[in-house]
């Protein structure tokens, strides 16, 4: 069982020369609970951002006040893991945080795209299409699509393109805690630039590499490698 600390992930972002990580705090064996960031982040820690998860269970007055708590305390947002867990995005369940996430200028981010063996939801929950739906009817809340949808890299494109309050990041392409070979590097770059001619440019994707599946390092000189110009190396 692997355990992770803020302490090593300061190492990899220094290796890898990053300024500032966006972590995603969750209640999963051997990763980085919620709780743990609480009265240590981000007043004691500049580099690091940290965004709240919420279970399904949670979708409730309850849950949704301590969501709120922690967004109050200076988490920057919220993950939602459709698919993985048995919900769609549009679920009326949820509105209520998407409408507070709206007023707090909070962006909430969805897992979207490929699920692992085992996954107890279904794979069209995590479809980059019912995103859609989300960013149409809450056009205030700011939206994030993990993993741009991969392998439906074009729909969630599509989405983005339709939608100004919706972006999505290049996280979680790789086989996960292996070394990043040439092969899965040139259909990365391959993807990624048939992307950018049908958007035009990579403007609303966002770097990301899903820290500690990935080394950092590896995953940002990967990215370096994809047809960027100044403009967007610079955002």
């Amino acid at each position: 069982e692997k355990k992770y600390s803020i302490r090593k992930l300061e190492t990899s972002m220094n290796q890898a020369d990053i300024d500032i990580c966006i972590v995603i705090a969750d209640r999963t064996s051997g990763r980085l609970a919620t709780n743990d960031y609480l009265g240590t982040l981000p007043s004691n820690n500049s580099r690091i951002r940290v965004v709240a998860d919420i279970n399904i269970k949670e979708f409730n007055d309850e849950g949704f006040k301590k969501i709120y708590n922690f967004l109050r305390k200076g988490f920057v947002g919220v993950k939602l893991y459709p698919g993985y867990e048995n919900f769609f995005p549009y679920d009326k369940k949820i509105f209520p945080l998407y409408d507070y996430c709206s007023k707090m200028s909070k962006p909430v981010i969805f897992h979207t795209g490929v699920l692992q063996i085992g996954s107890i939801g279904l794979l069209k929950q995590a479809h980059p299409l019912n995103i859609d739906e989300v960013a149409t009817r809450f056009p205030r809340l700011k939206i994030i699509m993990a993993h741009s949808g991969n392998p439906w890299l074009f729909d969630c494109a599509a989405v983005v393109a339709k939608n100004k309050n919706v972006y999505a990041d290049i996280s979680g392409y790789f086989n996960e805690f292996e070394t990043i070979s040439k092969e899965e590097e040139s259909l990365f770059i391959k993807k990624l630039a048939e992307i950018k001619i049908y958007m035009g440019g990579f403007e609303k994707f966002l770097f990301g590499t899903d820290w500690p599946l990935y080394n950092q390092k590896e995953y940002l000189l990967a990215t370096l490698q994809l047809p960027l110009s100044k403009k967007e190396f610079d955002l």
